[in-house]
């Protein structure tokens, strides 16, 4: 046992996409995790579960700003594997410097290797972050080429959500819907009539249709 380490933090996240696809469990992390602290008994300072959120931006993960506001009461935060801690080279880099302040280390359990403790952790972890944010890019990039092909190649649409002003056919194809078509043209002229965002939106709100603020804007810039 590490004589410095007296608080733990368990750190388990699980995006829904992940639950789909892979099965990935939240409990399947925090009882190996558990298990982990019990066999170097360390103590548990609190757990940090952030499910069905992915790992793009911290600042969406509730329990882990949670858990940053908890560093002057945490040795070290330990996780099942590195993605699910951090895939973001930004992040991670300022994650290092926000733990250091405290002196507060992470370690990931199923990876040897990423241990901030360590000289040769900090930099595997680097290494790993980078790799990951890479191949997060690449897929990223690899959706967005499919889903240009699928609009202007094929014409379909990319996903089930309606657009207004068009009906999707049984092939997932965009066919105009007449009346809000209409509807559309109507707010088109009524914003080069008044030369006014707000005082367009709320015409539309009053006489087409209840929508936001936000969707009506985005009627009047959809390309």
């Amino acid at each position: 046992m590490n004589d410095k380490i007296k608080n733990v933090a368990i750190y388990c996240r699980v995006s829904t996409d992940e639950q789909r696809k892979f099965g990935i469990s939240v409990e399947d992390q925090k009882n190996s995790l558990i298990r982990y602290c019990k066999e170097n008994k360390y103590k548990i300072y609190d757990y940090y579960i952030d499910e069905g959120v992915s790992a793009g931006t911290i600042s969406k993960r509730k329990e882990f700003v949670r858990l940053l506001k908890d560093l002057d009461n945490i040795d070290l935060i330990i996780f099942t594997k590195l993605d699910r801690f951090s895939r973001n080279v930004r992040d991670a880099n300022n994650l290092l410097v926000e733990l250091d302040k405290h002196n507060t280390s992470f370690k990931a359990i199923d990876e040897d290797d990423v241990d901030t403790s360590t000289a040769d952790g900090r930099f595997i972890f680097n290494l790993k972050v980078n790799l990951a944010e890479h191949e997060r890019n690449k897929d990223s990039e690899r959706i967005n080429r499919v889903n240009k092909y699928k609009y202007h190649i094929a014409r379909t649409v990319c996903s089930g959500q309606k657009i207004f002003g068009y009906d999707i056919d049984e092939n997932k194809r965009l066919i105009i819907n007449k009346e809000e078509a209409r509807q559309i043209n109507m707010l088109y002229d009524k914003y080069i009539e008044t030369n006014c965002l707000s005082e367009t939106i709320r015409w539309f709100q009053t006489n087409i249709k209840k929508r936001s603020y936000a969707s009506i804007r985005l009627y009047l810039t959809n390309t």
